[in-house]
């Protein structure tokens, strides 16, 4: 069982906690705080993530690597529960999986919140280098929340939807729609490179397109997880 960080420590704590910090060395550390907040004693699932060029997220192996590396990630980081990437394997016992709306998903593996991931670009190569290989990816990562049981919306909370989907249209942002049996309320962008720095042992003229991807995947499963936990600001990104 997953043992929970508290909140909200006491006076000792703090002060233990800042001769720790002191005696690191990490006065001055930036920390960076998660994007949405996901209340700790709710649950999270990470579904796999959509190739551009596969029509169904279900169909794809990197897809399914990518969201059982994050699950890993956020089960070890996060505060909130995060539910075992079984949960989604034994949803290929349906029928068809695709049909699955995601507030079924959420109820098949008892979780308030799906983390869903489209995958934009995956490139292994920069076309625009010669020599050195350098692979590139972009994802687009929004996280969608369930309707607890019972609950309506009313004419306020419907206004509030218009009026933020014709905003995102009027800025030219793709429109948060809501899904039967829930909401998005929250989308960000993630860019990744591999390697990031040419220095190191990976930057080399050569590289098997096997070890590219997993390491490229290796940056996307972290990027993203991160969006979900607290920690300390990056100044040089180095994967």
């Amino acid at each position: 069982m997953k043992t929970r960080r508290r909140r909200g420590p006491g006076p000792l704590r703090l002060a233990t906690a800042a001769l720790v910090l002191a005696s690191a060395g990490c006065w001055g550390e930036t920390i960076v705080d998660p994007v949405h907040e996901i209340p700790p004693e709710e649950a999270l699932l990470v579904v796999p993530f959509r190739e551009p060029h596969l029509p169904e997220r279900w169909d794809s192996q990197l897809g399914n690597e990518l969201a059982r590396d994050t699950t890993t990630i956020l089960t070890r980081e996060a505060e909130f529960q995060v539910r075992p990437y079984e949960d989604v394997l034994s949803l290929y016992q349906a029928d068809d999986i695709a049909k699955l709306s995601f507030g079924q998903i959420a109820a098949l593996c008892r979780a308030e919140w799906l983390l869903i991931c489209d995958i934009v670009k995956f490139d292994l190569k920069d076309p625009k280098s010669i020599n050195l290989q350098q692979a590139e990816a972009t994802v687009k990562v929004r996280l969608f929340q369930v309707d607890p049981p019972g609950r309506k919306r009313d004419a306020r909370e419907t206004e509030r939807s218009r009026s933020q989907r014709e905003a995102r249209e009027g800025l030219g942002m793709s429109t948060l729609v809501d899904e039967r049996g829930g909401r998005f309320v929250r989308e960000d962008t993630v860019e990744a490179k591999f390697p990031t720095d040419f220095h190191s042992q990976y930057g080399q003229l050569f590289m098997e397109p096997a070890e590219m991807e997993r390491g490229l995947a290796g940056v996307i499963a972290r990027k993203v997880s991160k969006l979900y936990y607290p920690h300390p600001e990056e100044k040089v990104p180095r994967e």
